[in-house]
């Protein structure tokens, strides 16, 4: 089933380079067909990931669309009959020549993240650099599940596969929950007889490189209470959830009769695909529960500066994202051997080299985050892109500074022209923008050459200028 186009839609695809190539699939290409794309299933492609996981990151403007996945010419498809919400973020499991997946977005962001494992038909689609939201479903545990003793999102297939119950736990309007909220998740003392363990636990998809950070209220339910193991657990998994990547951990032990809220942070590593809230409870007494709402998992800040250190990875030209920052069409560069010499083309470590922009299909340039509070002075270091010191400077190439409030429409506040220099240079630009912004830079020509960029630096915005360099 296809639905017209929403009218108003700017999309932008961007099929962003996987770590490791080598992958297998049954298919040969999977895409996105939309409602923002009039529904076409060849030009806006995934990549291919991992084995049979697709992936792919879509600027996306509108606040209401309709999408599947979709091999060309709509010969394998999939959708969802039983979506579990429509609000962000969405994960569920397909089903092949499944209903359209609607999609409903609340904020002012427009940077979509697709993925699909056509194996397993499990998908998610959700919002890139979305700092500070809330990315569980239900935290407040006021929702029923498949009871009224079991809350939405937090069992197995209820709706999902992205979170559940284990042991002595239940959901309970007893005593009402936290900030004057009816119900609240909880763990049992050994008087219910289902055992002195518990846990629950749900999960979101993130975007890897981004801090985040896994936070509820906790209480029990009286000064008896008794437990060997508390615990809120961080957890970072692939997207098939075969690996558990990275796990931070904080003691409840100080949980008293009193709400109080405790948090754990931890940066999503590489290949990070999903983040997982876990409160944990073992060897409980006889008496009480333990009670958790208000459960939360988001990202916490995007990184005002960039050196490219951690891009080793990025090692031919393609399109990477690594904690809201976006390099395309570019690459990771670091040195060059010329004879017996060792050449440094960073500042340290590694820097961004940005391609012709007239050869490829994205253009050539790095983008921030969307910062949240605004952007202020702009700087970065900047050379010619010649590798090789001996060499004549051909063809200068030029830039560009760019900012955007939603990433489809562009406005230039300062070029640099002319680069011929081997010798890095900074640039830096005033800016006093206090809503959401993008910043990018841009290779605009001048010449086929290209552009190497290092330690890019986005300050909040300040009314005035604190520091004037004169460049």
């Amino acid at each position: 089933m296809k639905f017209p186009p929403v009218l108003g839609a700017v999309f932008v695809c961007l099929a962003l380079a996987a770590s490791s190539r080598a992958q297998t699939s049954a298919y040969s290409e999977v895409n996105v067909a939309g409602s923002f794309n009039d529904w076409n299933t060849e030009n806006d492609k995934l990549r291919l990931i991992a084995d049979n996981t697709w992936q792919g990151d879509f600027t996306i403007t509108n606040r209401y669309f309709e999408f599947k996945f979709t091999t060309p010419a709509w010969a394998f498809n999939w959708g969802d009959n039983n979506q579990p919400n429509t609000n962000l973020h969405i994960s569920g499991s397909g089903e092949s020549g499944g209903a359209n997946i609607i999609v409903t977005n609340d904020v002012d962001n427009s940077l979509f993240r697709f993925t699909i494992n056509t194996s397993t038909r499990e998908y998610t689609a959700f919002l890139l650099n979305n700092i500070g939201t809330n990315l569980l479903h239900n935290g407040g545990f006021e929702i029923e599940g498949s009871d009224q003793y079991s809350a939405r999102f937090w069992q197995q297939n209820v709706p999902n596969l992205h979170g559940g119950e284990i042991g002595a736990v239940d959901r309970s309007d007893y005593g009402g929950g936290h900030g004057g909220s009816t119900w609240k998740g909880q763990v049992l003392g050994t008087w219910a007889g289902q055992g002195d363990s518990g846990s629950f636990w749900q999960e979101a998809p993130v975007e890897e490189g981004l801090p985040c950070a896994a936070s509820a209220w906790f209480q029990t339910e009286s000064t008896t209470w008794t437990a060997g193991v508390q615990e809120l657990r961080l957890e970072f998994y692939d997207f098939d959830k075969t690996n558990l990547l990275a796990s931070f951990s904080t003691n409840l032990s100080d949980v008293s009769t009193t709400w109080v809220q405790h948090s754990i942070t931890g940066a999503a590593p590489a290949q990070a695909a999903w983040a997982r809230l876990i409160l944990n409870v073992a060897q409980a007494g006889s008496n009480g529960t333990f009670r958790m709402d208000d459960a939360d998992i988001s990202a916490t800040a995007s990184y005002r500066e960039q050196d490219f250190n951690a891009w080793g990875y990025a090692d031919e030209d393609d399109c990477y994202l690594r904690a809201g920052w976006l390099v395309c069409t570019g690459k990771a560069v670091s040195t060059v051997v010329i004879g017996s010499e060792e050449v440094p083309l960073a500042r340290s470590g590694y820097a961004a080299s940005l391609s012709n922009p007239s050869a490829v299909t994205n253009g050539s340039y790095v983008q921030s985050p969307r910062f949240q509070d605004g952007i202020g002075t702009i700087s970065f270091w900047y050379r010619h892109g010649c590798e090789d010191p001996t060499n004549e400077i051909s063809g200068p190439v030029n830039l560009a500074v760019q900012i955007s409030f939603l990433g489809d429409v562009w406005t230039t506040v300062g070029e640099i022209n002319n680069i011929s220099s081997k010798t890095y240079r900074q640039f830096s630009i005033f800016q006093y923008e206090t809503t959401p912004y993008y910043v990018r830079i841009i290779h605009t020509g001048g010449s086929t050459n290209r552009v190497i960029i290092d330690d890019v630096s986005i300050l909040e915005p300040e009314a005035l200028p604190r520091l004037m360099d004169f460049n």
